[in-house]
């Protein structure tokens, strides 16, 4: 599956996710102890993922800050020993840096998006709830309508 069906697939279910149907609002609450758990779930995992990133960002960033080859060849063509700085910034130019942090970013990304979604779903909580309570409202102004007209 491409990455952009993935996209879509995701979307679609959320989207099931967070739809209420107002004629079946006790399924709708059966429902969401479910999805309340798959989407936390969702967003542990991109966290998990994030953190993973990032450390392997970190670690590889020791490993090319400490790397002499590095070193040696920035100072032959600067011809002279180069600051902490231009060290730095020698490191963030090398690919194998660029690839690790857009990984990281990628990965950071993934998880605001997945909090967005967990934050549908409490919206939809709430929604249910509100909706409940006005039901339930109504169903008792029913019923003292009812009794008055008896």
């Amino acid at each position: 599956m491409g990455k952009t069906a993935a996209v879509v697939e995701l979307a679609e279910e959320l989207l099931d996710a967070v739809r209420i149907e107002p004629t079946v609002i006790e399924e709708e609450f059966i429902r969401l102890p479910g999805d309340m758990a798959y989407w936390n779930e969702r967003f542990a995992m991109a966290t998990h993922d994030y953190l993973d990133a990032k450390a392997t960002r970190e670690k590889l960033w020791g490993e090319l800050l400490n790397d002499s080859a590095i070193f040696d060849a920035l100072a032959k063509r600067l011809g002279k020993k180069p600051s902490v700085d231009q060290l730095k910034g020698e490191i963030e130019t090398l690919d194998q840096y660029v690839g690790a942090r857009q990984l990281e970013n990628t990965a950071k990304a993934d998880v605001a998006r997945t909090r967005g979604n967990v934050d549908c779903v409490i919206a939809k909580k709430e929604m249910l709830i509100s909706l409940g309570a006005h039901i339930r409202a109504e169903l008792n102004r029913d019923a003292m309508i009812r009794e008055k007209e008896s």
